[in-house]
Formats: structure tokens, sequence, C-alpha cells
């Protein structure tokens, strides 16, 4: 809820997949102003390093560090979770909306989930 200039927070969006079937998911995480993606991770860093306490990230067929968001495209088996996790920067001070993430089906957009969104601050540095 609120960091200092320059510091880094890693971000991890989870959710579950109860269709019966794989579905073809984005996971659509929009950034608060003030923030920039530095780095996606995926499940080699997730399993060896620094990253290991992450647990299993879920393997993407495409993704994209945005200015102002995180997209991923997967194929989530039904019955069973998904992640994936991004490293993000606090870079201009300030009072800022942090937008929900989203999971969608790409095909059935009534198939979705969403997280709620809140306030995020950033001090400056000094």
């Amino acid at each position: 809820a609120a960091l200092r200039q320059g510091e880094r927070l890693i971000v991890k969006v989870a959710g579950g997949n109860d269709q019966g079937r794989t579905l073809p998911l984005v996971v659509d995480d929009a950034l608060p102003a003030g923030y920039e993606i530095e780095m996606t991770l995926g499940p080699d860093d997730a399993q060896h390093g620094p990253f290991r306490f992450l647990g299993q990230l879920s393997q993407t067929t495409a993704e994209e560090s945005r200015d102002d968001r995180f997209v991923a495209a997967m194929n989530a088996p039904g019955g069973r979770g998904f992640a994936v996790a991004y490293v993000a920067r606090a870079v201009t001070p300030g009072d800022f909306y942090l937008p929900g993430a989203e999971a969608r089906d790409m095909y059935h957009p009534s198939l979705f989930a969403h997280t709620e969104g809140r306030r995020t601050k950033i001090a400056p540095v000094g």
C-alpha cells in the first residue's frame, strides 16, 4: 500500500480454473501510475534462485510488459491453479489508484474474474 521511490515489489497474480476444460486464458494486470515493470518472472525463476518462495509459476504462451500493464496468455488446465509474476519499481511519488487484475477466457468473455482496486502511495526519497 505504501512504498518509497525506488523500492521494488514482486507482484504475483494467481487464480484457479474451475472449468472442466482447459481455458485459453489472458491475465491483464494494470499498473497504477508511478510504477514500472522491471522484469517478468517465469517457471524457471520460481524453481531456482531467490524467487523460489513464489512457488510454481505457470508456463505462458505470451507475456508483455507494457508501460501501463502486465499481460500474459496461457492455456490454463481445468481444475488447476495458475500463477504469473513480475517485478515492479516505484518510480514517481504520489497517491495513485491501483486497478484490479483480471483473468478472462479469450473466446468466452462471460468467463472472467477480477480483483478489487485500491489506493497506493509512493513517498519521495529522503
